[in-house]
């Protein structure tokens, strides 16, 4: 249920701003209340969610918010990066280029919308990371670089492609 939820916020969904009612989670997840109130609780801890008036919402995070995220995912980045490049095998170092001409490729074909060009990219960058994370084996940093990165692609493909009320929610 977690799982389902979280993707459903960082997929745009559920957006920002938007009340999170466990009854009609429930029905729409085909679930009982508890499972999605536990859902809900660890979206809460995991600062995905609010607590608002009586209920959650899908947490709204302000530029600085934002920033600080980026700055945070700077330096463990930058950590990350050096680590992989001291262990990543010759085969992992084509892979990842592979990764990246495969990318480039897609994009100079062209996308049938920018929605579709921006989910493309979006997907193709966390996979990129990720790999590079998988390759410093450290699971505590994976953890945390997940939960930096994710949050920031999700904000750029909102403010990109949500109407103007979502858009205004953002600032």
């Amino acid at each position: 249920m977690y799982q389902a939820l979280r993707a459903a916020i960082l997929n745009g969904v559920l957006v920002p701003g938007q009340r999170l009612v466990e009854d009609t989670l429930a029905s729409e997840l085909g679930s009982s209340r508890t499972p999605v109130r536990e859902a809900l609780l660890m979206l809460e801890f995991e600062g995905l969610a609010k607590r608002q008036n009586k209920g959650l919402m899908v947490k709204i995070f302000s530029r600085q918010e934002l920033l600080d995220i980026f700055e945070v995912r700077v330096v463990i980045e930058g950590y990350v990066t050096g680590r992989a490049a001291t262990v990543a095998t010759p085969e992992q170092d084509r892979e990842l280029l592979e990764h990246c001409h495969e990318t480039e490729q897609r994009v100079k074909r062209g996308f049938d919308s920018e929605p579709e060009r921006i989910w493309y990219l979006v997907h193709r960058n966390r996979d990129f990371h990720g790999a590079v994370w998988k390759l410093v084996t450290n699971p505590t940093l994976e953890a945390i670089l997940k939960s930096v990165n994710d949050l920031p692609l999700l904000y750029r493909a909102i403010f990109w492609h949500s109407d103007d009320h979502t858009r205004l929610s953002l600032h």
